[in-house]
């Protein structure tokens, strides 16, 4: 069984500020950022069962989503949507770390992508850009919390104006409980705000809606996901939503 096997470590980059290694315990493999899981695989299954799938069900939503992605980590999200949907997504990714996209590279299988990476701050894609998403996933992290800007106002009204008229934007929140009402309460002055969490991870995915309430992004979220044995645990979480 994988729990009794020892996890080893395959790569390492030290920096002077921070460390960034892939590890390896079974079938899984893990990229961590000065010592925090930022991103893993599992080579044998198609969900992780961490917070990283509670995002994979969203382009269930649309027909051909155009999905924006701002924090890159290991891949682990914008690689999955690809492998899962293939051409039915396009995928951005915006990474302003050169570092990041090097281990990338080496953490995902073959080194293969399948997704456009772009080297930017998510802040000044969305000012220059005149794009439209239609899903914008936030999971920007350093050291462990969300980068100021991206709790602010300014961030909130540039994705909703990046956003098509039913577009969404989902936020992984692990951070302090209390100031993540906080911050949905700023959310929903431009959208309507429902929540999953995953108890294990201490992980909140903040769904934020400009059109559709809580009722109809289930409903058809559970419409397109077949069940399995494999995806069971993300059908009763959206079930709860």
């Amino acid at each position: 069984m994988d729990i009794f096997r020892p996890e080893t470590e395959e790569y390492r980059m030290r920096k002077d500020d921070y460390t960034i290694t892939i590890s390896k315990k079974g079938s899984m493999r893990y990229l961590k950022y000065n010592g925090i899981v930022y991103s893993m695989l599992d080579s044998e299954h198609p969900y992780t069962h961490s917070y990283h799938d509670y995002f994979l069900p969203l382009p269930l939503l649309y027909d051909k989503p155009r999905i924006l992605m701002i924090g890159l980590g290991g891949g682990t999200i914008p690689y999955n949507l690809v492998k899962m949907y293939g051409s039915k997504v396009s995928v951005d990714v915006i990474e302003p770390n050169k570092d990041m996209a090097e281990i990338c590279r080496k953490f995902l299988p073959n080194g293969k992508m399948g997704f456009n990476l772009i080297a930017s701050d998510g802040i000044s894609h969305l000012k220059g850009s005149t794009d439209k998403y239609d899903i914008i996933m936030l999971d920007a992290y350093v050291d462990g919390n969300i980068p100021e800007e991206f709790l602010q106002d300014d961030f909130i009204r540039l994705a909703s104006d990046s956003l098509t008229k039913d577009g969404i934007l989902a936020v992984n929140y692990a951070m302090d409980y209390f100031w993540m009402y906080v911050y949905m309460r700023r959310l929903s002055r431009s959208f309507k705000v429902s929540r999953i969490g995953h108890i294990l991870f201490g992980n909140y995915i903040l769904i934020c809606s400009k059109s559709m309430g809580r009722k109809e992004i289930k409903g058809r979220i559970l419409m397109g996901m077949k069940p399995d044995k494999e995806n069971s645990f993300l059908i009763e979480r959206f079930r709860s939503l």
